[in-house]
């Protein structure tokens, strides 16, 4: 099969799936450098949005490591939207850094590089985890409107509407 009928390249097929010590150890990293930039704040500053921001990158970081403790399930998915929610507040805390000189620009830019590696891999890994724990009607609700799906394959040369849709519009037509 080449890749015009569906196949995906090469490298997908290749690619290892996501290590949790790989996600927690992009995070370790990220709150080391933090941490020592977060030193040269000025006093006032330091107590105030340097202690903010590395508690955001803790609170990330051990939801990060206990995600990767968790059974997989919908527990960890929750585990893991709380440390993307964080990194977002991280995000947020250096970017008013910043803006008010306390990093300069490629400390900033250094930072970004860090966390947008981090959140990437956390990313791919709750992305992986809802596929894994997707029920079929959760994994239907995602997608709206729905795609008809080809029913060449089955002999016919119409597109038809997957079946959970047909069940859908007959429920609430009797409603």
């Amino acid at each position: 099969m080449n890749r015009a009928q569906g196949e995906a390249p090469a490298a997908d097929r290749s690619r290892p799936p996501i290590a949790p010590a790989a996600v927690i150890e992009e995070g370790y990293q990220a709150w080391l450098w933090l941490d020592a930039r977060v030193e040269g704040f000025a006093a006032s500053a330091r107590r105030h949005i340097g202690h903010r921001t590395l508690d955001a990158v803790l609170d990330a970081l051990a939801a990060t490591a206990e995600a990767a403790y968790l059974p997989r399930g919908e527990r960890r998915v929750l585990e893991l939207e709380a440390a993307n929610r964080r990194l977002t507040i991280v995000r947020l805390l250096l970017r008013g850094a910043r803006e008010r000189r306390y990093l300069s620009v490629g400390q900033h830019e250094h930072a970004m590089r860090l966390l947008e590696s981090w959140g990437r891999q956390l990313g791919g890994w709750l992305r992986a985890e809802r596929r894994r724990t997707a029920t079929p009607e959760r994994a239907h609700s995602r997608r709206w409107p729905p795609r008809a799906r080809c029913a060449a394959t089955r002999g016919e040369h119409t597109l038809v509407p997957p079946e959970w849709w047909t069940r859908r519009a007959q429920s609430s037509a009797t409603r």
